[in-house]
């Protein structure tokens, strides 16, 4: 099946294209199938059709011909209910062979939540050049101003202005924040077979893994944008690991096929309820000396930009481990009791320079700002109430001469955790 993503047009699989994402009880992952599917319920207007050619439609799953078995992907999945029986019975028989029980278990999905894709083109990005958006990471996103937010960060540095989204049903205006919440990896990409799909979302007892597929070509030089993969999940999780698998392909014109079990993990990250963004392996925290003040007394915070991982390594998706930054620029937003929000930023002298030495993070040595919101940012605390507080920091990579060698710096865009601070 081709795809058009932006100008240009990728070939990939049925399969891999469908803008669901399996959720799994705990101990229904790929060993064993899904004992119910309530969701997949067939509509009015689903073909009838016996259960000898559903049969027959499940054996050219198996078929070594891609467009045989997407065919047959495509038509089981319009039959909709009558074929989840003799689906499930395919998966659970163990004289199966393996291509067909790996294609039953993608259309068999015990329920299905929203997901998709966006993507901003830009020429102008190289293979360490990624201005202020970063090579790659995980955005996790509780609210729609930072969801428009995130889009316009990715079109300033698209070459037409502009970011493609692939699910166009998606409405995050529509959707209760309170209740759910956006969480996606992105990464640089290029005209190739190469991107980003989500694959499985595992909850229990308040917790959850999310799985994403990125597939990437031999033959890939150069990156030319970004895509950001994202999933719509419950806020109430105490805690969601997140996991990247990496996948080559040889050829990025031909019919080949992306086989998932042949993918490694290489990146893994943990989000909580107090977790920010995690970009090029850096995640930013803010924490407040009091969670209660008087009205007119000073909100004491501090900024932490940190690593998140002591052994994450270069890779497909992590594409650099060097941190090193400058100053950088930060903001704080702050939604106050009257639901508005204040965007703060710190005034510098026109004369103050931009520090020639690069600052250096280390999991030992995090880099930390203090920050008085109302003496160094301007912030009036004086009505009651509760103010939502929330840091932004940016910094754009680069090469910077640090004798006697050149060092990379960081570029990315990061939103902390917020904090909600009561003013009585």
């Amino acid at each position: 099946m081709d795809v058009s993503i932006g100008r240009m047009i990728i070939r990939m699989p049925v399969l891999l294209l469908m803008a669901v994402l399996s959720v799994l009880p705990a101990g229904q992952g790929s060993g064993s199938p899904p004992a119910d599917n309530p969701a997949a319920t067939a509509s009015a207007t689903s073909p009838v059709v016996s259960q000898e050619e559903i049969k027959k439609l499940i054996a050219q799953l198996g078929d070594n011909r891609v467009k045989v078995h997407e065919a047959a992907a495509v038509k089981l999945i319009e039959i909709g209910e009558p074929a989840m029986a003799a689906l499930r019975d395919a998966i659970a028989n163990k004289e199966t062979d393996p291509q067909t029980v790996r294609r039953a278990r993608e259309i068999h999905k015990p329920r299905r939540v929203i997901s998709g894709s966006f993507y901003a083109d830009s020429p102008e990005i190289g293979n360490q050049h990624h201005g202020n958006v970063g090579a790659s990471g995980c955005l996790v996103v509780r609210s729609l101003d930072r969801w428009d937010a995130i889009q316009k960060h990715f079109a300033a540095s698209s070459s037409d202005g502009e970011v493609n989204l692939d699910n166009v049903s998606f409405d995050p205006s529509k959707m209760d924040f309170q209740k759910d919440m956006i969480v996606g990896v992105f990464a640089c990409k290029a005209p190739t077979k190469n991107g980003i799909s989500a694959q499985k979302l595992v909850v229990k007892d308040g917790k959850g893994e999310l799985e994403f597929l990125m597939t990437f070509s031999s033959k890939m030089y150069r990156t030319y944008g970004w895509q950001f993969t994202f999933a719509v999940v419950p806020a109430s999780l105490a805690e969601l690991k997140v996991s990247v698998w990496t996948c080559p392909v040889l050829d990025a014109e031909s019919d080949e096929e992306v086989d998932p079990a042949s993918a490694k993990k290489e990146w893994t990250v943990n989000v909580g309820p107090d977790s920010g963004d995690v970009v090029g392996g850096l995640t930013g925290i803010i924490t407040v000396k009091d969670r209660k003040i008087k009205a007119g007394q000073d909100i004491r915070a501090e900024f932490t930009l940190k690593m998140t991982d002591k052994t994450l390594a270069n890779g497909r998706f992590l594409m650099n481990s060097s941190y090193f930054i400058l100053e950088g620029k930060y903001s704080f937003e702050v939604v106050g009791p009257d639901g508005k929000t204040q965007k703060l930023e710190p005034k510098k002298p026109a004369d103050q320079e931009k520090p020639a030495k690069p600052i250096e993070i280390t999991p030992e040595k995090p880099y930390i700002i203090p920050v008085k919101l109302q003496a160094d940012l301007k912030l009036d605390t004086s009505k009651p109430g509760k103010y939502v507080i929330r840091a932004v920091f940016e910094e754009t990579s680069g090469w910077l001469q640090k004798n006697p060698h050149t060092v990379f710096i960081w570029g990315g865009n990061i939103a902390t955790n917020s904090i909600t601070v009561e003013v009585e």
